[in-house]
C-alpha cells in the first residue's frame, strides 16, 4: 500500500465501527486525521448511536498509532458543524489529500406508505445530504491546493440495487452514488479522483442490533444471533454473515492511494456478493 505519510486525512462517522477502522490504518500509515461523529443518539434511528467516549476512543487509538489528530463533534445534517471541524483540520494540517464520508444511519424498517415523513427525511438528509457537506466543506480548499486527492463515499449495496422495506436508505445510497459520479467528472481536471465503497452487512453497531434482527428475521418477536446471522449469511452467495470493518477499510485505503491513481467514478463491493444476489 502506498506511504499515506504526512498525508491529510477526513473521515466523517468515526467514532466507531468503520470509520474508526479507517481511522486508525490511516494514523498507522502515516497519516494525519480530522475526525468527527454527531456523538449523540436521533430520535428516529432505532439502536443505540456513536457517543464523545467512542469518539475519543478513536483519538486515543489514532494518537496511540503516532498520528497527529483534529476531533471534534459534528452533526453532518447540519452544514456549518461539519465545517467548521474540517476549518480546524485545515488551520492545523492544511489542505485535505483524502475525505471520506462515511457518516450514515437507517431509520425503522417499513414499506413506503408505512414511513413516516420524518424517518424517510433523517436517513437521507444524513447519509446523502450529510455526505455532500463532507465533501464541500473540504473541497474548495482541495482545489485551490491543486496537489489532487481522493474523496469516498461509503454506500452498500442498496446503493446498487432495490431493497424492500428500507426505501429511503436505498434513495438516499442511490443518490450518493449519482453525486459521486458527478464529483468524479467534475474534479477530474483539477486530479482530484471521486469514488464509493460498497460494504455488505458489516460486524459494527449498525448492524448488530435488535432492530436490525428484527429486518431479517419478521417473522419473529426475538429472534436469537444464530437465526438472525444464519438469515443473513443466506442472503450473501459467499454465505458469509458480516465483513469486519478492517476488510472495509482495506478497500478504502486502496482507493486512497496511488495505486488507484486512474480509478474515478466507481465503486468497490465488500459484500461477499450481495450487490449481484
Amino acid at each position: 500500500m502506498a506511504d499515506f505519510d504526512g498525508k491529510v486525512v477526513a473521515i466523517s462517522g468515526a467514532a466507531r465501527g468503520q470509520g474508526r477502522s479507517h481511522a486508525v490504518r490511516f494514523a498507522k500509515e502515516g497519516a494525519r486525521l480530522v475526525l468527527f461523529d454527531i456523538c449523540g443518539q436521533m430520535s428516529e434511528v432505532p439502536y443505540a448511536m456513536a457517543t464523545k467516549n467512542d469518539l475519543d476512543e478513536t483519538v486515543r487509538l489514532v494518537q496511540e498509532a503516532g498520528a497527529e489528530v483534529v476531533s471534534g463533534v459534528a452533526d453532518a445534517r447540519t452544514y456549518d458543524e461539519v465545517a467548521a471541524v474540517m476549518q480546524s483540520g485545515i488551520d492545523a494540517f492544511g489542505s485535505p489529500d483524502v475525505v471520506v464520508a462515511n457518516a450514515g444511519i437507517w431509520s425503522e424498517a417499513g414499506a413506503l406508505w408505512e414511513m413516516t415523513p420524518k424517518d424517510f427525511r433523517a436517513v437521507v438528509d444524513v447519509d446523502l445530504i450529510g455526505a455532500w457537506h463532507t465533501f464541500r466543506a473540504a473541497l474548495p480548499t482541495m482545489v485551490d491546493a491543486g496537489k489532487g486527492g481522493s474523496i469516498i463515499a461509503t454506500i452498500s449495496a442498496a446503493g446498487l440495487k432495490p431493497l424492500q422495506n428500507i426505501g429511503n436508505y436505498v434513495a438516499a445510497k442511490h443518490g450518493l452514488v449519482g453525486l459521486v459520479k458527478t464529483a468524479a467528472l467534475e474534479l477530474a481536471p483539477h486530479g482530484i479522483r471521486a469514488n464509493c465503497v460498497s460494504p455488505g452487512n458489516t460486524n459494527t453497531p449498525i448492524f448488530r442490533n435488535d432492530a436490525m434482527k428484527r429486518l431479517f428475521v419478521p417473522d419473529q418477536d426475538e429472534p436469537s444471533d444464530d437465526v438472525f446471522l444464519s438469515r443473513a449469511a443466506g442472503m450473501v452467495p459467499l454465505g458469509v454473515p458480516y465483513m469486519e470493518p478492517g476488510d472495509i477499510t482495506e478497500a478504502v485505503l486502496w482507493l486512497a492511494s496511488d495505486h488507484a491513481r486512474y480509478v474515478t467514478g466507481t465503486n468497490i463491493s465488500v459484500d461477499g456478493g450481495s450487490a449481484i444476489s
